[in-house]
């Protein structure tokens, strides 16, 4: 056996990092975390409750400055082509690559969703929200820490309408 093969069973056999496992951290270095536990990963996209369960490991080039990753499955043989292994337990595969996803509560979950009859209204679209006693402000996930300093938490509301005081009112 070569060096060269036992180096690749070898790092198929490691433990690859969960992508979802590099957080936003606050200015002590702790994890953001809202007022229900939750944590806000730097590179998986925020998904509702039942995001798509992947449980595989892909190949992701990071990009630290755009909180980014650009992931695929590895080639047929197990190898990374580009970028480094990574664990997704939530997450797609589509033809243009891989995606991670972060599982926030739906919004509706939390009996903070209106009834609508007939389907929502045609500027609804999915949004990640930030909500306290005021009410829920559409946040991005980037900025999603900040809910945490106003005491608030975080949940995926799918049909938001953005309101002229800039709340969002979510409808079933």
């Amino acid at each position: 056996m070569t060096l060269a093969s036992i180096l690749t069973i070898i790092s198929t056999l490691a433990a690859a990092p969960d992508l979802c496992g590099a957080l936003h951290l606050d200015a002590d270095g702790s994890p953001y975390v809202d007022a229900l536990g939750q944590v806000f990963p730097r590179y998986c996209e925020p998904s509702g409750p039942d995001a798509p369960r992947l449980d595989e490991e892909l190949c992701c080039e990071i990009d630290e400055a755009a909180d980014a990753a650009v992931c695929d499955l590895p080639d047929l043989l197990g190898r990374c082509v580009t970028g480094e292994r990574y664990y997704c337990e939530f997450g797609e595969v589509t033809e243009d690559g891989a995606s991670c996803y972060q599982p926030y509560v739906d919004a509706c979950d939390l009996d903070l969703c209106l009834s609508y009859s007939g389907p929502p209204p045609e500027e609804a679209k999915a949004e990640l929200l930030c909500c306290t006693s005021q009410g829920c402000e559409p946040i991005t996930a980037d900025v999603a820490g900040w809910c945490t300093d106003v005491e608030g938490y975080v949940a995926l509301c799918l049909n938001g309408v953005t309101n002229e005081d800039g709340t969002v009112t979510c409808f079933h």
